[in-house]
């Protein structure tokens, strides 16, 4: 599924704040003052085939987030490409924040785990790093789903890049830029960002923390909690530095992992199979 039709910028945020954030993230919509200030992108998203297939998607999803993240994956790389940061983008995301929506505070609470692994340093996760195992399927599962690290400013810059079923019934390779940031402990970083690539809109705030280490320290257990417009998450994923783990490895990890309460073998395995590196 293509973007048939390029949108404009005005279009894209209407489509994230009226069908996605409301439904999802459990935001009151005043529909009279959406009237007011986006009855012309109203307008263009009914006459916009895109747009009007994204309506009914989301709007089908009710309060399933694997359907609402589905057609998330679906139409929202038509978002990310049409939207531009600019000055006017900002203004509008603010104004309709600020005006149309009223957001309800989270009342997710994570279960941080307080035992870290007390050799890992937060320069440890430069470079490729793939996620071999999830505590929660589909999320933390994604196929393909790999971490690359790179340095930028005081911390990293990720690319975490995976594969997503999509609300066509298809697959599609999904992109995500997150910066990481470092905190005063080696084993806690900090993951903010856009999860559809555009400033101001489906922003993510994380905390994740390096549980276990094996001793060749080619494999750590994560855990991480997170927040995207008012929703709280949390998941723990086995990262390794090659896409399959041998036996040996897998149970070094399985008893790193056992000693912080979690047994892999209870843990989904993401598809790494048939995976560009």
């Amino acid at each position: 599924m293509g973007c048939r039709r390029k949108t404009t910028c005005s279009l894209a945020l209407f489509l994230l704040v009226v069908t996605l954030l409301p439904v999802v993230f459990s935001q009151k919509v005043d529909v009279l003052c959406l009237l007011e200030h986006c009855g012309v992108q109203m307008y263009e998203c009914v006459a916009n085939t895109t747009c009007r297939d994204a309506l009914t998607c989301f709007g089908g999803c009710g309060t399933n987030l694997t359907c609402t993240m589905q057609c998330l994956y679906a139409y929202g790389a038509c978002v990310s490409r049409s939207t531009k940061i600019d000055s006017s983008t900002t203004s509008s995301s603010v104004r309709l924040s600020n005006t149309c929506l009223t957001v309800t505070p989270s009342f997710f609470n994570c279960t941080k785990p307080q035992k870290l692994a007390q050799n890992f340093t937060f320069n440890m996760l430069k470079g490729q790093w793939y996620s071999v195992r999830g505590m929660t399927p589909p999320t933390d599962c994604y196929g393909c789903s790999s971490f690359l690290y790179e340095p930028y400013q005081h911390g990293f810059a990720l690319r975490n890049t995976f594969d997503a079923n999509v609300a066509n019934g298809k697959t599609r390779r999904i992109k995500i830029q997150l910066i990481e940031e470092p905190t005063t402990s080696p084993a806690i970083w900090k993951s903010v960002g856009s999860a559809v690539g555009v400033k101001g809109l489906m922003e993510v705030n994380e905390e994740w923390r390096a549980l276990a280490l094996t001793t060749s320290g080619d494999t750590f257990l994560t855990y991480f909690c997170g927040n995207s417009t008012g929703s709280g998450y949390e998941g723990v994923m086995l990262f390794s530095r090659s896409q399959n783990l041998t036996s040996a490895e897998y149970q070094a990890a399985k008893t790193a992992a056992l000693a912080h309460g979690y047994d892999l073998d209870k843990f989904c395995a993401p598809n790494q199979l048939n995976c560009s590196k």
